[in-house]
């Protein structure tokens, strides 16, 4: 049934959108972004082609728009969406009711908590995302195929002409002084024409928008669970890739960091033995990241110079006063990253730290697995606290008597392939003590340790000659060398193997059953380090 017009006040009582007619032209991005944001997106998607790869099978002529909200989504820190009115037909009736469903699964928000100013992460979450749900795209095609062959086009068609009879109609009102005032003289025809016409275009394309979505209720709960699916698998990738930078990554901000990173992601993906590392790593980093905030102190000084850096507590307000806008709190968060925000430089008094720290690890064949695993996560997490204060830090690798080999690591002389080359490393063969032992001594006196503390980690019952005893505590004494020994998935009773050269002997138990006791002695050594 035709919709008729006889009098003004019937046109302006219609419903029309006549306020803000849309005049403005139509997008398939349904959130907003800054500069920065898209640049930050086009450096991760041409270094790696799985999201275009994930795009092309969707079969979906806005798959690259859909690929780029989802990011946006997981990742901004301010997100804004695109009014409806602006959305072209595909992308509100496909990329809409996709977008609409992952924002209502319980798991986008543990995405967002990993993922918010994290690029590399909610790159990540966004590539497994798409990657996931060809099949939910497929089963919203076939729903909206099932409303009849080519609705979709109906609907884009109508769309377009309402929107124009839509501008014609304000511009005439406006000339005839009638869209401010209902009370003016009899319309013209030509005016109740244009007004018809608009208003049943109206009538008949929100009829065809109410049918393509009665189609898509039926297909909702495929639809539905396929994206739930998906998130969850989106959820996972976020918190590996968020672990994988917390424990081996090489920071963010660069195109350059960004590549290095996401090589270094599928490294870790192909090899189980630094995945095994990783679980144990991320934890241990988590805490010393814990410890190190409860132990934090305000540093005083002089100021003297500026300088770049991202030492928030010495910040220019300058450089703070970008987190006041949307647009340029990503900027500032990018320079955080790369340590080029505006700082002052200031004089302090300097305090020596802790010794340096040697690691001594048994890698014989009875260590293979979650003993090693341990092990080599405990000597990197040691390894990240001399890092931080600048101290000397060493593994010496051992397992039989000619089986010894040293990852040494000098403050800010090392690379991360230098720390994923000391983590794969692993001799699998005997026992002995002496040969560490030798080595530990032999780089305290070349390379200088200073007070070095050493901490041997073992599972294994060996013994020492009485000489070499009698010579390595001559040792200690010159060169204020102490020694904890760590014994792997053994009771107190085993530590006799240890005692002839340890000050103090941890024993974990079951790394399995006996967890609360191996933090508590994770808790104790970085504790004391910090």
């Amino acid at each position: 049934m035709r919709i008729r017009f006889l009098t003004l006040e019937d046109i302006l009582a219609a419903g029309l959108p006549l306020d803000s007619p849309p005049n403005h032209s139509k997008t398939n991005r349904l959130t907003r972004s800054a500069g920065l944001e898209d640049m930050i997106y086009s450096d991760l998607y041409q270094q790696d082609d799985r999201m275009r790869l994930a795009e092309s099978k969707l079969n979906l002529s806005t798959a690259e728009e859909l690929a780029r909200d989802v990011f946006q989504c997981f990742y901004s820190l301010n997100l804004r969406f695109t009014d409806k009115s602006r959305l072209t037909v595909e992308a509100r009736e496909c990329n809409l009711r996709i977008l609409e469903q992952l924002l209502a699964t319980p798991e986008f928000e543990e995405i967002r908590a990993k993922c918010e100013g994290h690029e590399l992460s909610a790159f990540e979450a966004a590539v497994s995302f798409i990657e996931r749900i060809p099949d939910a795209v497929e089963s919203l095609k076939r729903a909206l195929d099932g409303a009849g062959k080519g609705k979709m086009k109906v609907l884009e068609r109508l769309e377009q002409q309402r929107d124009h009879l839509l501008v014609l109609l304000c511009e005439m009102l406006a000339q005839n002084g009638a869209s401010s005032s209902a009370s003016g003289g009899k319309p013209s025809p030509e005016l109740l024409h244009l007004a018809e016409q608009a208003a049943n275009l109206c009538k008949q394309a929100q009829a065809v928008a109410e049918l393509l979505n009665l189609q898509c209720i039926k297909e909702g709960q495929s639809i539905s669970q396929c994206i739930s699916e998906a998130a969850k698998a989106a959820a996972e990738t976020a918190a590996f890739t968020r672990m994988a930078e917390t424990c081996w990554g090489t920071g963010e901000g660069t195109p350059r960091k960004n590549k290095e990173n996401l090589e270094l992601l599928k490294r870790l993906r192909n090899n189980p033995q630094l995945l095994a590392i990783m679980r144990h790593l991320g934890r241990m980093m988590e805490m010393i990241s814990g410890l190190r905030h409860n132990a934090y102190h305000y540093g005083r000084g002089e100021k003297y110079s500026l300088t770049l850096g991202k030492d928030l507590k010495n910040v220019l307000s300058g450089e703070l006063a970008m987190l006041a806008t949307p647009e340029t709190t990503t900027l500032f968060l990018r320079r955080l990253a790369n340590g080029s925000l505006k700082q002052y430089a200031r004089r302090e008094k300097i305090r020596k730290g802790m010794g340096d720290i040697i690691v001594c690890l048994d890698e014989s064949g009875s260590t293979e697995g979650e003993k090693a695993a341990w092990g080599k996560a405990f000597a990197l997490a040691m390894l990240n606290i001399c890092a931080h204060d600048k101290r000397k830090f060493a593994i010496v690798h051992f397992s039989s008597y000619d089986e010894v080999e040293t990852s040494l690591f000098l403050p800010g002389q090392y690379t991360t392939e230098d720390v994923l080359q000391a983590a794969e490393h692993f001799f699998d063969g005997g026992t002995n003590f002496e040969a560490p032992l030798e080595a530990s001594m032999k780089l305290i006196a070349e390379q200088e340790f200073e007070t070095a503390d050493i901490i041997f980690i073992t599972d294994g019952l060996c013994r020492i000659s009485e000489d070499f005893r009698k010579r390595f505590a001559y040792f200690q004494s010159e060169f204020l060398v102490t020694v904890q020994g760590i014994l792997l998935d053994m009771g107190d009773a085993d530590d006799f193997s240890l005692k002839s050269f340890c000050e103090r002997i941890l024993a974990t138990g079951s790394l399995i059953d006996d967890k609360i006791d191996v933090e508590n002695i994770e808790k104790e050594l970085f504790n004391k380090n910090i």
